[in-house]
Formats: C-alpha cells, structure tokens, sequence
C-alpha cells in the first residue's frame, strides 16, 4: 500500500494474516510479503510500539558531501555562464571528481539548473566576498593587473598600456606595447613586477585580473599561460568585477595620471620607443615622488610607503628596472 498506515491499520493486517493466513492479508491489504514480516518482527520484539512509523536518519552512501556542494556553489558563482560539464571540469581542476549528470541534479535540487537562476544566485553569493570590503592586505600581497587601450598617444595608431599595481602601497608598473597579447601580460609580470617585487620585499598571494582572454581562459579546460603562470607561483587568481570596485579607484588613478603625462609630454614624440621612455620616466615620478591620492598608502609616496610598511629604510634603484628594455 502506497498511504501511510497507522499503528492500528498494521496491527489489523497482522491479526487478518494470522486469522487467515500471511498470503491472503498481503493480498487483501494490498501488502508485500518482505513488508508483513518486517511489521511481524518489529510487534514480537517491541509490542504495540514497534508498529509505529520510524523517521529514517540515515545518509545514502552516494550522498554527496555539502563541502562538494558548497565549492560547486562558489564556482556557479564565479561562473553562472557556465553549464553542468564546465562546472565539472572546474571542479576537477581541485582533485574533485563528480559527473555532470551529478552536478546538474544538483543545480535543479537547488533551482540552479537554468542561467538566469544562477546569475541571479551569483549576485547573492557576492556578498560574502572573496575579498571583504574595506580590507587592507599586507605588504606586497594583492595585485592589481589590468591593460589600457591608448588610442590617442599616436595618430592612426593604438597601442596598448599593461599595468600591475600594489594595493598596500601603491607601487606600480607599467608598459607599452603594439597589441594585445598575453605574452606582454606575461612579460610585465615576469620581467618586471616580480623581480622589482623583490627588491620590495613583495611577494603576491593574490592577483586581480580582467575578465579577458589576455589574462583568463574562456573555457574551463583550456590551458592558458598566464594561469598557468600564477598557479606556479602560488598566486591565487581573482577576476575584475563588481565585488571589485572598491580597488577601482587606485588603478583608474594610475591610468589617468599616466594617459596625462603621456599625452603633455608626448609633442616631440616620433616613436613607440620615444612614448615608452616617457612612460618610464612617469614611473619613476610616480613612485619615488608623487603622493597618493587613494587606497591604503593615501597621503605618501609609493616608496615611503614600502618604508613605512615593511618597517625598513629601502634604497631601491628602481630605475634600473624602470629603465630596462622591452
């Protein structure tokens, strides 16, 4: 029988099976044989209480674990484009093996199954932050990278400004370049963000990136060497976005002030070269003598806050990073 029975509907069917035989009650009551003497065993051994219906507190052994569940809710929130197999994929980029098919009974388990849903579920999950609003990182640990398309430094050209920039203190550095290429991303961080992160006593746990094919892989198993790069190096990736925005101000500074000096100082420019040795000499103004006007080092200039915070009296020739070729 399909309804749930009571105490005394089952002591009925017990009493009938013992009146007239098992066979005929399961018959009549519509009841399985297995199921009779389940109910049989349970009134011999318990009485009239052992006919009462049980809550089942058992987990099923393919249950899947809620901390699976929770990292498969924080990819659907970085990624709500992202479909039952990408999700997978991503998530056995961290040693956890679950099929799409488990995944997707998931997503409709917690109304997840359809874009719209998890966009929606994204916004929500946003507020708890990877990164707390009005945090202050330490010394050299969160970096900002990011690329500027400079369409008026050039006529009938454009080029491309990449820049890398230290919350805590405001240090920055910057290149031009003729397009946009990953392997110039690349070359600013390599070639120069870390060996000057050095000097600095820096060293990144964590990089902010645009949502771009320059910095991050569309697909979640394509191979992409900045990536690749970053999880060499220990770095943990985040991607640019609305949870983001209270960072904004310090690189939309950095590209302001750049773009101006560039565009003053750029009348007896002939060259890509000519633009990018007068960027060098922005960098330098920058960092050694321009006091912030946002962020954590508000108030000083870059250097003097890597003195300050670092609670060391650095001479850094930063120049002779400033000054290296492309």
């Amino acid at each position: 029988m399909k309804q749930t029975l009571s105490r005394e509907q089952r002591e009925k069917i017990l009493l009938y099976g013992r009146e007239h035989g098992i066979s005929e009650a399961c018959r009549k009551f519509s009841v399985s044989r297995t199921i009779y003497y389940r109910w049989k065993k349970r009134f011999e051994n318990e009485g009239h209480e052992g006919l009462k219906d049980r809550i089942r507190n058992f987990v099923p052994v393919n249950k899947i674990k809620q901390e699976i569940e929770e990292r498969l809710f924080e990819k659907v929130a970085e990624h709500p484009d992202y479909g039952p197999l990408s999700l997978k994929w991503l998530l056995e980029d961290e040693h956890i093996y679950i099929s799409a098919s488990g995944v997707y009974n998931i997503l409709v388990r917690h109304g997840l199954n359809k874009r719209p849903e998890r966009e929606k579920f994204a916004r929500r999950y946003r507020k708890t932050r990877p990164i707390p609003r009005g945090f202050e990182p330490r010394h050299g640990e969160l970096w900002l990278c990011w690329t500027d398309i400079r369409k008026n430094l050039m006529e009938d050209k454009i080029l491309y400004q990449y820049s890398i920039l230290d919350v805590s203190s405001g240090v920055s550095c910057s290149r031009l370049y003729n397009d946009n290429d990953t392997a110039h991303a690349l070359d600013l961080l390599v070639g120069l963000a870390v060996p000057m992160g050095k000097e600095l006593l820096m060293k990144p746990a964590t990089i902010i990136t645009p949502d771009d094919r320059i910095y991050r892989s569309v697909k979640s198993k394509e191979k992409h060497p900045y990536m690749n790069t970053l999880k060499q190096m220990g770095v943990t990736q985040l991607k640019w976005d609305i949870d983001f925005k209270d960072f904004k101000e310090l690189s939309e500074d950095f590209s302001t002030r750049s773009l101006e000096y560039l565009i003053s100082n750029s009348t007896d420019a002939g060259s890509v070269n000519d633009l990018r040795s007068l960027l060098q000499d922005f960098l330098r103004e920058f960092n050694l003598k321009t006091a912030l006007t946002c962020g954590p080092g508000k108030g000083s200039t870059p250097l003097d806050n890597v003195r300050r915070i670092s609670d060391q009296k650095i001479t850094l020739p930063l120049w002779a990073y400033l000054d290296r070729k492309y």
